[in-house]
């Protein structure tokens, strides 16, 4: 019978320190697996199956992993994704509006949801009702009133 040193893992001993190595190991002493399609960002540890590094999971360690899930956007490398326009910060789940909500919420890129009392494209619209007769709506139903007009609403001229 056969000497092999190092001895033949996943295979057999065929003549002095030469292995007959199993379906799917290779190397000296058939202790080193083989993954065909290989493991990107991880080792091959038995014949197809890859143990990925921390960071990345598939069948090949072909995807990153990003937590949280890049909601707006696609992973790129470990918890770093790539958030796709009019979306920004952490999992790119906050949505971007470049002239800003004043009174209001950025709820999805370029459209605010405003606060209760107000309206208009960027929530800087105050709204008074019934409307300022003459005057300008200041803050959620509350009038300033233009010269010589008075009363909750300006409907009452000064004399």
């Amino acid at each position: 019978s056969a000497i092999c040193r190092p001895h033949c893992g996943h295979g057999r001993c065929i003549a002095l320190n030469k292995c007959s190595c199993e379906k799917g190991w290779t190397g000296r002493g058939c202790k080193k697996a083989v993954c065909k399609s290989g493991c990107g960002r991880g080792k091959c540890v038995r014949p197809e199956f890859c143990k990925c590094n921390r960071g990345y999971r598939g069948a090949t360690c072909e995807s990153a992993i990003c937590r949280p899930h890049c909601g707006h956007g696609r992973c790129i490398a470990p918890n770093k994704c790539s958030c796709e326009k009019g979306w920004t910060g952490r999992g790119c789940k906050k949505a971007v509006c470049k002239s800003g909500c004043g009174r209001g919420k950025c709820v999805r890129p370029e459209f605010c949801k405003c606060n209760r009392g107000y309206r208009g494209a960027t929530c800087e619209s105050a709204i008074c009702r019934p409307p300022c007769g003459h005057g300008r709506c200041i803050a959620p139903n509350k009038c300033s009133c233009e010269k010589g007009w008075t009363g909750r609403r300006c409907k009452k001229g000064k004399c």
